[in-house]
């Protein structure tokens, strides 16, 4: 029997047990692990993030088989030209939006995706991936069928780890020997406050209040400062809900004085990879920087747990000019967003002028922004 490959899209009202079993089984089985798209973590976002249901589902499916998987949304408006286009959903705390490939469906999933667009879904002249790395968007910038415009936008870095030394010598090659010494002297002094201990467990609702409490209580709950998960009762509750149905592999690593929580991380692994997704600590103790000491044990763990496989990775998910994490981690993960065009020649020709807009405005931007800093 020869099974058609076929590509629909699926609200979160029509997401059942049965299709909730058949997107676990893609996640388990993607060709690029992507703990943010999992059924626990996109559902929490699908249904607290995106209240007027603008959000669904694409599938790739083969005989009842999920083959690919991507949350998109449509839009309008590219380089202020009105012009519709599909994208990769990526709402707040979402840091990766790799789309999931199930393993050795990526040729047939392209071929067929590339069919779906050139019928211009939703009017759709483009399709935008968001945040995914070199290695994804080089593999999706050949959809084949019709010659098409590919566009990359909005490359950036971030810190990442690959595993592979020991965390002494880690150490060692990242900081100079006054630095670490800096950093056993606060270690020592922290412990001079109560006994000091770390532990790693589930992501437990007593954790995640207290993750909560601390975050709206430091840095982050300052509005001017940043933004506290408490201030928004919609991210709230999908931090809340995504961790209640956090699957095995998520965890809390906390720094504890006295039994007390200090400073928590949580950490979703992936594979052999594993992603940092959120930290705080409690600023009563910031002389100590709790945080930092947290990261380093993390980064300790990650080099001694051996389940990394080749080309498997720890991202920190910070932004590309976080200080703690660009000093800790050496090496750099490049993400970027990927514009594709139809195979029509009129789309591909609106994406190019799109994209030399873009560019243009951004060099105007930036020469406006340097003459008024006096900057050369």
């Amino acid at each position: 029997m020869i099974l058609t490959i076929t590509v629909r899209m699926i609200s979160k009202a029509e997401i059942t047990p049965s299709l909730r079993g058949a997107w676990r089984d893609l996640a388990d089985k993607a060709l690029w692990p992507n703990p943010f798209f999992r059924p626990g973590m996109l559902e929490a976002a699908l249904i607290h993030l995106d209240p007027t249901g603008t959000v669904h589902l694409l599938v790739v499916e083969e005989g009842g088989e999920w083959l690919a998987l991507m949350p998109v949304r449509r839009r309008r408006g590219i380089a202020k030209l009105p012009l519709a286009y599909l994208k990769i959903w990526q709402p707040p705390h979402m840091y990766n939006g790799t789309p999931l490939v199930r393993r050795g469906a990526l040729k047939p999933v392209r071929s067929a995706l590339a069919a779906w667009l050139d019928g211009r879904p939703l009017g759709a002249r483009f399709f935008r991936l968001t945040a995914v790395t070199e290695e994804v968007a080089a593999a999706w910038a050949h959809l084949g069928g019709s010659p098409r415009t590919y566009v990359q936008q909005r490359v950036r870095c971030r810190a990442c780890l690959v595993p592979g030394t020991t965390f002494d010598d880690h150490l060692s090659a990242r900081y100079s020997g006054k630095k670490r010494k800096q950093f056993r002297r606060l270690a020592k002094r922290l412990g001079e406050e109560g006994e000091m201990r770390f532990d790693e467990g589930p992501p437990t609702p007593a954790l995640i209040e207290t993750y909560l409490t601390l975050e709206a209580a430091g840095w982050k709950g300052v509005k001017s400062e940043g933004h506290a998960l408490l201030s928004d009762p919609n991210e709230a509750a999908f931090f809340r809900a995504a961790m209640a149905t956090a699957e095995e592999g998520t965890s809390v690593l906390t720094l504890r004085l006295s039994g007390a929580p200090i400073a928590l991380l949580i950490i979703l692994r992936h594979g052999g990879g594993w992603s940092l997704f959120k930290t705080t600590y409690d600023e009563a103790y910031g002389p100590y920087s709790p945080g930092v000491q947290l990261l380093l044990e993390a980064t300790r763990r990650f080099l001694i747990a051996g389940d990394a496989g080749e080309g498997d990775l720890y991202d920190s998910c910070a932004k590309p000019d976080h200080t703690v994490m660009n000093g800790m981690w050496e090496q750099r993960l490049v993400v970027m967003d990927l514009e594709m065009s139809t195979g029509a020649v009129i789309d591909r020709m609106a994406l190019a002028l799109a994209a030399q807009l873009g560019a243009m405005r951004h060099r105007l931007t930036t020469m406006i922004k340097k003459r008024t800093h006096g900057l050369p």
